[in-house]
């Protein structure tokens, strides 16, 4: 049996949809089962993909349906991303392998075998077995680095990270670390750069560290005390290793995550991309406070517990009919 993963990424449209599937990929493996990626020709996806040991299939069009001639019926297909729709499934479907949708949207009717939101608490999806619906943060994908770094944090000030995602697609990481010159109340920044983001040159800040792509990001992440981070999947990684954390909404996609964490009270929020010169020093007090470091990371290992990838996959791969 052959796990198909059809996700993108790329410096344009960020890395959000491989990164989180690679959880996804790691559980196939545990259970025997073969993971591939169908991806949009893109040099930074495919060596990554290469690093974590999963062969890759690059499209020159990202509607390309050839590599479905290669798949099975005892085979499951998977699609993250917002470009795929009722078509891509029904051509998907017509393999006959079972499909699933990893979907960040606010719900629909779809004809898939499960369906997997971690993000929109509120989404409401109707699918031919409805029991295969997985919504909201409890489900996320957590990769198996973050898994084994789950604690719950005393609090401090020394480390702050700032983590702006797998590319860094608003060119904020620059702009946090010039504010943090003027006010900046942990002793050491450490500013975490994506596969794609673009390269920062070389500082002089003897408060700065800057770490680009490092094999193991949850090793460089436990060392910080609270996190400065774009809304995207890596929320749901710090909210599962207790990592307290203030959230910027970088894109329009990403306000179901802000709107969850604000309804479970889980992470702070700094507010928009154009918000973030007013508010993230008043947002960094805050976030220094140990009392509040305490309690965010508390709820936030309360919130996700790391199982989203193995249930999805049960959900993808239960036997039983299967109406179309």
């Amino acid at each position: 049996m052959n796990l198909w993963i059809r996700a993108d990424g790329s410096p344009t449209i960020g890395m959000g949809h491989v990164m989180r599937t690679l959880a996804l990929a790691e559980e196939a493996e545990l259970r025997g089962i073969s993971a591939r990626y169908v991806i949009r020709d893109n040099d930074v996806v495919r060596r990554l993909l290469e690093r974590r040991g999963f062969p890759s299939i690059g499209l020159r069009d990202a509607s390309s349906e050839g590599w479905l001639t290669e798949v099975s019926e005892d085979d499951a297909l998977v699609f993250d991303g917002y470009d795929f729709g009722a078509a891509d499934i029904r051509a998907a479907s017509a393999t006959g392998g079972r499909v699933g949708l990893i979907d960040d949207g606010g719900g629909g009717e779809f004809l898939v075998d499960a369906v997997l939101n971690q993000s929109n608490m509120r989404a409401n999806y109707t699918i031919p077995n409805n029991e295969n619906v997985l919504v909201g943060p409890r489900h996320a994908l957590i990769r198996s680095e973050f898994r084994r770094r789950r604690r719950e944090r005393m609090g401090g000030t020394r480390t702050l990270g700032v983590v702006m995602g797998g590319a860094d697609v608003a060119g904020l990481g620059a702009v946090i670390v010039d504010l943090l010159e003027a006010h900046r109340p942990f002793e050491e920044v450490v500013l975490l750069e994506g596969p794609a983001a673009p390269a920062r040159p070389p500082d002089r800040i003897p408060w700065l560290s800057v770490v680009r792509d490092p094999v193991d990001p949850s090793e460089v992440l436990d060392g910080c005390d609270a996190v400065i981070s774009t809304a995207g999947v890596s929320t749901w990684e710090l909210l599962f290793m207790g990592i307290p954390a203030a959230l910027i909404l970088v894109a329009e996609n990403q306000r179901p995550v802000v709107e969850s964490v604000r309804d479970t009270d889980t992470a702070l929020v700094v507010g928009a991309a154009e918000d973030v010169s007013r508010r993230l020093g008043s947002v960094l007090d805050e976030m220094a406070r140990i009392e509040t470091q305490r309690r965010l990371s508390r709820a936030g290992l309360d919130l996700v517990d790391g199982g989203g990838a193995g249930r999805f996959l049960d959900a993808l791969t239960a036997s039983g009919n299967r109406p179309r």
